[in-house]
C-alpha cells in the first residue's frame, strides 16, 4: 500500500514513512525549519528537531517555563544548559558529577586560561598556571619545573636551579648527605656536609670539598671573605678577613665607634696593635704603656733603642789633638776609650763641646776637625765639620746611618782638628736599626 498527497508523505508496505520526499529509509522528513517538535498544553516545548538553525535537537525545558535543564546539539557541539550532570548518579551535586572513574586523554583545561591546565601523559602529570612553571609527578620526582623538585628518594631542590630568572637555589642531597645553595650559573658559594643530624662534619662557603670544620673558599681577589660587624647603622666592622689584599686580618673596633683597640695583619706580614695598650700575661697593662709584659723578654734584637755616651778628655799640652786618656797627639794614634755595643745599630751623631776653665777660657783655634769611627780595629767611617773658636765651641760630626754596625762589635772614635783644643766634652749617640 502506498499514500500520496501530491508527495507532501510518503508510505509503503515495507514500513518505509516519508514527509516530503519519495525516496525515504525508514523515516525520512525532508523539510526547512522545525521538523518535530513536542509541547504540552500549556504551550511549553519540550523536544525540537530542526533543520537551518543554530540548534540542531533541543530536550528539556526548552522555553524554561519550569526552569529546568536543557540539552542542546549544534553542528559540533552538545550543551548542557541550567543542569548539573550526574554520570553514574541520579543525584548529581555538582555541574559534573561522575559516580566512577574518568579518563582524560592529555589535557584538562580552565576555561578563558589557556596557560593554565592539567597535562596527563605516560607516568606524568603536569600542574601548570600560568607562565610561571609548573608542578610536575613522575614516577621517581615531583618537583615545581624550574623552581622546586621533590625526589622519592629524598633529594629535593628548591629555587630557581634551572636559572630561568638568574635565581638562587638550594638543594638537599640526601643520598650524599650534603645541602648546597647555589647561583642560577651553576656556583655553589655554600655547602654543608650534612650527614650527620647537626654540623658534625664540615661547612665550605664557596666550596663542595671543605677541608676543615669551617671552609670559606673566596671565588675574587681583594673581596672580603668573612666579616662580622657591630649592631649600629654605620656596619662597624670587628672582624673581617680579605685574601689579597693590603689589609688581610682585622679584629677589634676598626672604626673606633666605642674607642676601643684592634689588630691589624697586612699584606707584608706585619702585625700592628692600633689605639690600644698591650699586655702579656697582663688583663690590666699598666696605663701609659704601650706593651706591658709581666715576665721575662727574650729577643735577639731590639729595635728603637737609642744609647747615649758621654765622656770628658783632657790635654797635658796644646800641640796634642787626639782624643786619648793621656792626651792628644796629631797622628790619631789611640783612641780615647773603646765602646762594646749591645745591640745592631749606627753611630748615628757625635757632639765634641770645648770646655774653658779659670786658667784656659779662650775657644779652640783653627777651623775644621775629623772624627773617625773604628770597628773591631778597623776604620769603618770618617766625617769632617767646620767649627768657629767660641769658648763653648761645639763641633757636631753626623753620620746619618751609614755608620752600621751589630751587637758586640767594638767600636773607637778618633778625634783630630787643625787648631787646639784643651777641656772637651764628647757625647755619642748609637741609634739600633732593623
Amino acid at each position: 500500500m502506498s499514500i500520496n498527497f501530491f508527495r507532501p508523505v510518503f508510505a509503503n508496505d515495507n514500513g518505509i514513512f516519508g514527509v516530503g520526499t519519495v525516496s525515504a529509509d525508514k523515516l525520512t522528513l525532508n523539510a526547512n525549519g522545525t521538523l518535530i517538535e513536542a509541547e504540552e498544553t500549556s504551550g511549553d516545548r519540550y523536544f525540537l528537531l530542526k533543520t537551518n538553525s543554530t540548534y540542531i535537537y533541543e530536550l528539556g525545558d526548552i522555553d524554561e517555563g519550569g526552569d529546568g535543564a536543557t540539552i542542546k546539539g549544534t553542528s559540533s557541539n552538545i550543551l548542557m544548559v541550567n543542569a548539573n550532570v550526574g554520570i553514574g548518579t541520579t543525584s548529581p551535586d555538582y555541574t559534573l558529577d561522575v559516580a566512577g572513574n574518568a579518563g582524560f586523554n592529555e589535557y584538562l583545561y580552565h576555561n578563558g586560561d589557556s596557560d593554565t591546565y592539567i597535562r596527563f601523559l605516560d607516568n606524568n602529570i603536569y600542574l601548570t598556571a600560568g607562565s610561571g612553571g609548573a608542578l610536575q609527578a613522575t614516577s621517581s620526582i615531583t618537583y615545581l619545573q624550574a623552581f622546586h623538585e621533590f625526589h622519592s628518594d629524598g633529594d629535593a631542590m628548591i629555587g630557581d636551579h634551572i636559572g630561568i630568572n638568574g635565581g638562587l637555589s638550594v638543594r638537599v642531597n640526601n643520598a650524599a648527605s650534603n645541602v648546597t645553595v647555589s647561583s642560577s650559573a651553576g656556583s655553589d658559594f655554600l655547602y654543608v656536609d650534612a650527614s650527620k643530624s647537626y654540623f658534625q662534619n664540615k661547612v665550605g662557603i664557596g666550596t663542595t670539598v671543605p677541608s676543615a670544620r669551617l671552609q670559606v673558599r673566596n671565588n675574587s681577589n681583594s673581596t672580603t671573605a668573612f666579616k662580622v660587624t657591630g649592631s649600629s647603622s654605620t656596619n662597624d666592622v670587628w672582624f673581617e678577613i680579605t685574601p689579597n689584599s693590603s689589609t688581610v686580618f682585622v679584629l677589634g673596633d676598626e672604626e673606633q665607634s666605642s674607642g676601643g683597640g684592634y689588630i691589624k695583619l697586612d699584606s707584608n706580614a706585619n702585625i700592628t696593635f692600633n689605639e690600644a695598650n698591650v699586655g702579656i700575661n697582663t688583663t690590666s697593662p699598666t696605663s701609659g704603656t704601650k706593651l706591658d709584659v709581666n715576665g721575662a723578654v727574650k729577643a735577639s734584637e731590639f729595635y728603637g733603642q737609642s744609647m747615649f755616651i758621654n765622656w770628658r778628655a783632657y790635654h797635658s799640652t796644646t800641640s796634642i789633638r787626639t782624643l786619648y786618656n793621656t792626651g792628644m797627639t796629631s797622628a790619631f794614634p789611640y783612641a780615647y776609650g773603646v765602646v762594646g755595643t749591645l745591640f745592631k745599630g749606627c753611630v748615628s751623631k757625635v757632639n765634641v763641646s770645648n770646655n774653658p776653665y779659670s786658667s784656659y777660657t779662650s775657644g779652640p783655634t783653627g777651623n775644621s776637625a775629623t772624627l773617625q769611627v773604628y770597628k773591631n780595629g778597623s776604620l769603618l767611617q770618617s766625617v769632617t765639620s767646620s767649627y768657629s773658636n767660641n769658648a763653648g765651641e761645639v763641633v757636631v760630626f753626623d753620620f746619618g746611618q751609614t755608620a752600621t754596625f751589630n751587637a758586640s762589635d767594638r767600636l773607637a772614635f778618633r778625634f783630630q782638628a787643625n787648631g787646639l783644643w784643651r777641656y772637651v766634652n764628647v757625647g755619642i749617640l748609637l741609634k739600633e736599626l732593623i
